[in-house]
């Protein structure tokens, strides 16, 4: 129990304090500030009460003379003149604003450099770095009087950078101040004359800091250890996975991209991506060279895209899916991105290309034109207006064109510094623009994934993951030899994009991964409530740890950590280790392993054993995903269906409220229907069909009832294949007469029309035997198919070489189905197990 004169004594003190701090404010006509150590007690102080007075703990008596000293406080001058606001932002009335990410970054900085000489700054792309930038260059120039070197990569960036601090010169009190003790040098000016320099610097700011090499930068850095280092950066990583410690002693964070669209501070997006199956992706596949940067070679890139069937494609695109939308192109070098823009005008599109080649007046001429082309119709287009700048290397980094609408990626890369530097530019809030279209022609989602997913930026930082985009091994790109794939110039445009994610249906993901929060119960312990207020984890645990993306931590009453301390707050699903989050195409999934993936879905069917593979989602999810006995579709990627039977092409499933829907084929979406109708469905198949026996694999092949051996029969067309029909039955006309020895497993039995799938490019005939449009004189017998309905373990016979293969055959229900090049298993295993399971019947017939 405190005394009563403990209590006089803090009381006594506190007044003290509070009336020291209001005489330093009327004797230096500022607020104490962290940077002067002998304002530190004062500063520390007042920090403390202002989060007392927010936590509702501060004494009643005390309340009304620290509101007052607030108010005092407020009229002076505080970073940069700003005034604390009711939606926590700093303001200038008028002006520029911090929002209050950003002075959380800015204090963080601050806090830091107390412990660190030299620190690394990740916040994403469009977020406001240069505003940070400006106002931590302010704030060290007002408290310390010093100079402050800021460096840039490239010479062409020395004025871009020294414009912007220009334009946000009102920001200080005095406005020329910072011009006067700020300086914008180039890296590669600086290692050579840093020594000549008359004013030396108290603080060197490296902006995009990820293309900061210790090699190059340490020599300027080392020459002046007195100064303080701050970089400045959307992405902390490289290609080769090179650490950045050498340069940076830490790395602070911001939000990650998903948040800050979940905020509003970031736009919404579609995602929009050619098919794997398509041409451009199987050229992309077949890139093997390498630049001097570890990325795809330019020569080799432009070689096999700068074509006019690949330009083609690009440009319906644009008209299929951004028609009359302004936007930014992505090109390989100087001269593709002049024929795309010429083919863009060629078709209406009114485009230009510019580089960092292109004179500054006329690159600032065609932004400005950019800037005032309109897209809402309120006039119509004139001959200056453009809509579209394909560029290279000028808007991955530093140019702000926030109303762009599109994106579009026509260059793909291995960098995913680069890839989100571009996608990046789109995601700036921008006026009436609600949300913007990323069109990805090169599938660098399969690569990356999409912009908004998490990125372990501190391994990274560290060196212990590479930013660098792999093809997984076990990909269709492995599968499937492309290397020698060369495409047969035309002028067929179908571009057919497939939405990955649409803004709706992001928007849904982010309320749900932010939309979280702790709640204290009414025995002191912890628990987790959603958005709406509705009770997703009880208050029973001690302690709770909640991470982004929906990610918590759970502890005992006693704040202990479980064996199983770690849940996916969406589908239930418990992890020893935390797990990450990560998404292909529509659905979202967690892994711990990288090898056992769970689909996030509320279902109560999920659990631990509800997992896909790696190999299964690397064959595409863009019809649904079929996993254990689980269906997912893509307009519903958290609801989970339950696979009933199937019959032929059908296939029945139940959800959790026992509704039944029925899939045929690869058709989308579910179509409803009741157990009774699937039951009298059944029936008449069943009465249409007798049985003649068993096969060896001990399944039944099912007959035409009618007498197949009366003689007879007419030649009939289904599709691209010829069959004899009789009586209403069909037998496939497959000439086995080059077949060396007869196997009963290429003797196809006779088929009713139901049993006959025809697509365009391939033909199921019952449910086991393939024949392909391409090659319809080989008939493929599956001996293996794969639960996601795309993957067939195929064996077929090859004449001339007279011999049988073994080869894995995908097909996703769109594309050309492609068959494998490497085989899979020898065919004479094949006859060996079958064999032994023929030896194994006639022994138990025998007995």
């Amino acid at each position: 129990m405190v005394s009563k004169r403990k209590t006089i004594k803090q009381d006594d003190l506190w007044n003290q304090k509070w009336q020291a701090y209001k005489d330093f404010m009327v004797k230096n006509k500022r607020r104490p500030s962290k940077h002067r150590a002998e304002d530190l007690v004062l500063f520390d102080w007042f920090k403390h009460s202002k989060k007392l007075l927010k936590r509702g703990q501060m004494k009643a008596d005390r309340i009304g003379k620290f509101k007052q000293l607030l108010s005092e406080a407020d009229n002076l001058p505080r970073k940069n003149n700003y005034r604390y606001s009711d939606v926590g932002m700093y303001v200038k009335p008028n002006r520029i604003h911090l929002y209050d990410y950003q002075e959380e970054m800015l204090s963080r900085v601050e806090t830091e450099f107390h412990r660190h000489r030299s620190l690394m700054v990740q916040m994403p792309t469009g977020t406001g770095k240069t505003y940070l930038l400006v106002a931590v260059v302010s704030d060290f120039i007002r408290n310390t009087g010093g100079h402050v070197w800021i460096v840039t990569h490239r010479r062409e960036l020395v004025q871009q950078v020294k414009s912007t601090i220009r334009k946000f010169k009102d920001l200080v009190d005095d406005a020329t101040d910072i011009e006067k003790h700020a300086t914008v040098y180039s890296i590669q000016w600086l290692t050579r004359h840093y020594g000549e320099v008359e004013k030396k610097p108290g603080l060197i700011i490296i902006d995009e800091a990820h293309h900061a090499v210790a090699k190059t930068y340490s020599s300027v850095i080392n020459a002046f250890p007195q100064s303080k280092i701050l970089g400045l950066t959307a992405t902390p990583c490289r290609l080769t996975a090179q650490p950045f410690t050498d340069l940076f002693e830490e790395l602070l964070q911001s939000w990650t991209i998903g948040e800050f669209i979940a905020k509003k501070y970031l736009s919404l997006y579609d995602y929009m991506s050619v098919r794997p199956s398509s041409a451009d992706i199987r050229i992309i596949n077949g890139l093997n060279r390498r630049g001097v940067d570890g990325d795809f070679s330019v020569r080799e890139m432009a070689e096999k895209l700068d074509i006019r069937p690949s330009l083609q494609r690009l440009c319906d695109t644009v008209l299929r899916y951004a028609k009359n939308k302004k936007g930014i192109v992505y090109a390989i070098n100087i001269q593709h991105a002049e024929h795309i823009a010429e083919f863009y005008r060629e078709n209406g599109i009114k485009a230009e290309a510019v580089s960092n080649k292109t004179p500054t007046r006329k690159r600032n001429d065609i932004l400005k034109r950019f800037k005032e082309t309109p897209t809402d119709g309120s006039r119509p287009l004139r001959d200056d207006d453009i809509q579209v700048i394909v560029n290279v290397q000028l808007f991955d980094e530093g140019w702000d064109v926030p109303d762009a609408e599109f994106i579009q990626l026509a260059r793909p890369t291995l960098s995913l510094s680069k890839y989100l530097q571009m996608v990046g530019r789109g995601l700036r809030v921008y006026g009436g623009k609600k949300f913007c279209i990323i069109l990805d022609n090169v599938g660098s989602y399969r690569l990356f994934g999409l912009p908004s997913d998490e990125r372990d930026w501190e391994r990274m930082f560290e060196g212990k993951l590479a930013g660098k985009g792999m093809v997984d091994e076990n990909s269709l790109s492995d599968q499937f030899d492309n290397h020698d794939y060369v495409e047969e110039v035309s002028d067929d445009s179908d571009t057919d994009m497939m939405m990955l994610l649409d803004h709706s249906g992001l928007s849904g993901d982010l309320n749900e991964n932010f939309g979280y929060k702790i709640v204290k119960g009414r025995k002191g312990l912890y628990g987790i409530v959603d958005k709406d207020g509705n009770e997703i984890i009880p208050c029973e645990h001690g302690k709770i740890t909640l991470r982004p993306n929906a990610i918590a931590q759970l502890f005992d009453k006693d704040g202990s950590e479980t064996d199983d301390s770690w849940i996916d707050l969406i589908s239930g699903v418990r992890f020893r280790f935390e797990p990450s989050v990560t998404r292909k195409d529509s659905l979202e999934l967690t892994t711990r392993d990288k090898f056992k993936f769970y689909p996030r879905v509320k279902s109560k069917w999920m659990n631990s054993e509800a997992y896909t593979l790696r190999e299964i989602l690397n064959c595409g999810v863009d019809d649904g995903l079929r996993f254990r006995n689980f269906y997912i579709q893509p307009s519903e990627p958290r609801k989970l269906y339950k696979y009933v039977e199937r019959i032929d092409n059908k296939t029945l499933y139940v959800d959790e409220d026992e509704n039944y829907f029925v899939r045929t084929d690869y058709e989308q979406p579910l179509k409803k229907t009741t157990l009774e109708e699937w039951k009298e469905d059944k029936q008449s198949r069943k009465d249409e069909l007798s049985t003649t026996g068993l096969d060896d694999g001990g399944e039944w092949y099912w007959n035409w009832a009618s007498d197949y051996r009366k003689n007879g029969g007419k030649t009939v067309k289904i599709g691209f294949l010829e069959f004899t029909e009789k009586e209403g039955g069909y037998q496939y006309n497959y000439d086995t007469s080059q077949i060396s020895f007869r196997r009963d497993e290429f003797i196809v039995p006779h088929l009713i029309r139901r049993q006959i799938r025809m697509r365009e490019d391939i033909c199921f005939l019952g449910d086991n035997y393939i024949v392909t449009k391409s090659r319809p004189h080989v008939l493929f017998h599956i001996y293996q198919r794969y639960i996601d309905g795309r993957r067939f373990d195929v064996e077929f016979y090859a004449y001339p070489s007279m011999r049988y293969y073994c080869r894995r055959l995908y097909y996703d229900g769109n594309n050309p189905p492609i068959v494998g090049n490497s085989e899979i298993r020898d065919a004479s295993d094949v006859d060996r197990e079958r064999s032994d399971k023929r030896w194994k019947k006639l022994r138990e017939e025998m007995q």
